[in-house]
């Protein structure tokens, strides 16, 4: 019991992330091996807002590999999905649950110290003031440059209606997870799409994929929004050898920057496939980093679709440019480095501004 009161917070936060209401069925989705006491705070957090609660174990799903018909037909009748294995929101079963049936998606850490972290305790509204402000730059600045000190010299022009959250071509005003809504928790990120065909340049990845530690840096070039060439050790030619295998798989997917201070760039616990690529998708939503995604763009409203995964790969401390506007300088977050009064104001609301103080 006393376990179950240090995850509760966390767990509460994460209930109200993803606008839990009374009366909705709640879907806890696990991997064998999963910790009971995080499917048990996160369940206990749901029904205490009066939400009815099921939990699904399933097997790790691999690469490419479409999801189990009781899985999908599971994720497909709940009102929110908190998903704790390898994402099935990247599946063609999880994609149409969430875009054609509106179930609400959270991808949440395994384990209990993700709970306990800083990160899972960020209010959510400072959350969403930074989402909301970094959207509106993207939009009002479409001239985008990323650089950092290992090489990367990335362009791109993003289309005002894909920067935001992943609900398609819509804008997205940042808030309580609202229908099709899919995100991880803890948040959170900005992400935009590449439409228009206009990444162009170099992207020197710290990790990607599952390779949280690769024996060098992954390196990809990008022509027209295409991925053209993947280099670096041998995690780099796994990643190109498996997206050649397949249609559409080089498609540069998305890209985006964390929000959340609190979000550690640590190791995995567990060293398994799927723990090691949630807790890279994690690093994404540390504020400040820089995360692509390479494969089936429809997620943002773009037109090329793929059966592939899509492959996830993170800077750790890029200097991000919207036109004139300093967005990430370093790996640090602007408008956290330097908050203004509203911002300032906010976090007082919340214990002060230590928020605002990377982890």
């Amino acid at each position: 019991m006393n376990e179950l009161l240090r995850l509760a917070a966390g767990a509460a936060n994460c209930i109200r992330f993803g606008n839990v209401q009374p009366g909705e069925s709640v879907l806890l989705l696990c991997e064998p091996g999963m910790d009971d006491r995080v499917i048990e705070a996160i369940g206990f957090a749901a029904k205490s807002v009066g939400a009815e609660v099921c939990v699904l174990v399933k097997e790790p799903t691999k690469f490419g590999q479409p999801l189990n018909p009781v899985v999908a037909a599971a994720i497909k009748a709940t009102d929110m999905l908190f998903d704790f294995g390898g994402p099935t929101s990247h599946s063609e079963a999880g994609f149409l649950a969430s875009f054609d049936y509106g179930t609400r998606y959270l991808l949440v850490r395994p384990e209990a110290d993700a709970l306990i972290a800083e990160s899972a305790l960020v209010p959510n509204e400072l959350i969403y003031l930074f989402g909301t402000r970094a959207q509106k730059i993207i939009r009002e600045n479409r001239a985008l440059h990323v650089t950092d000190d290992k090489g990367t010299d990335f362009r791109m022009s993003p289309v005002p209606g894909s920067v935001g959250a992943y609900i398609g071509p819509r804008p997205y005003e940042s808030g309580p997870a609202v229908p099709g809504y899919i995100g991880t928790f803890p948040g959170a990120t900005t992400v935009f799409g590449d439409l228009e065909y206009t990444a162009n340049g170099r992207l020197v990845l710290d990790a990607a994929l599952t390779f949280d530690a690769p024996s060098e840096p992954i390196v990809f070039t990008i022509k027209n929004g295409w991925v053209t060439e993947i280099s670096g050790g041998p995690e780099a030619r796994f990643m190109w050898e498996t997206a050649r295998s397949t249609h559409n798989a080089t498609r540069l997917a998305e890209c985006g920057f964390g929000l959340n201070t609190k979000v550690p760039l640590l190791p995995a616990q567990v060293r398994s496939d799927a723990a090691r690529s949630v807790n890279i998708m994690s690093w994404s939503r540390r504020a400040g980093t820089f995360f692509m995604a390479m494969g089936g763009n429809q997620l943002l409203g773009g037109t090329d679709p793929s059966t592939a995964t899509p492959m996830f790969g993170v800077i750790k401390r890029p200097t991000i440019t919207a036109g004139e506007v300093p967005v990430v300088r370093d790996g640090r977050l602007v408008m956290a480095e330097e908050p203004d009064a509203e911002i300032i104001e906010l976090c007082e609301q919340f214990g002060g501004t230590k928020w605002l103080t990377p982890a």
